[in-house]
């Protein structure tokens, strides 16, 4: 079953397992792992301020009780992170600064 159908479904759970799938795509990005969540929060805030709250609507609507409109906006919103997110590359150690042949 595809997001849109499993949100059809049961919008409570489909909202639950994309703000994992965006705290483990975060993370796995190199920004804190969420724990707490305002802390990941903050990190993606510098690279990514333009998308930040579309993943704060989304940990609120997996997290208090929301209507279904609201967690399909949410839905929405997070969907703009989680493309910046795709389209950046792995985080990974420093390269090593290459020293010129002499």
């Amino acid at each position: 079953m595809g997001r849109q159908e499993q949100f059809v479904a049961s919008p409570q759970q489909g909202v639950i397992e994309v703000e994992a799938l965006l705290a483990r795509l975060a993370r796995d990005r190199g920004f804190p792992d969420g724990e707490p969540f305002e802390d990941q929060i903050a990190a993606l805030s510098v690279h990514h301020a333009h998308y930040v709250q579309g993943y704060r609507s989304m940990h609120t609507a997996a997290h208090e009780p929301s209507g279904t409109e609201d967690m399909r906006e949410a839905m929405v919103e997070a969907g703009s992170l989680f493309e910046a997110l795709v389209s950046e590359h792995p985080a990974g150690p420093d390269p090593k600064p290459q020293t010129p042949n002499l």
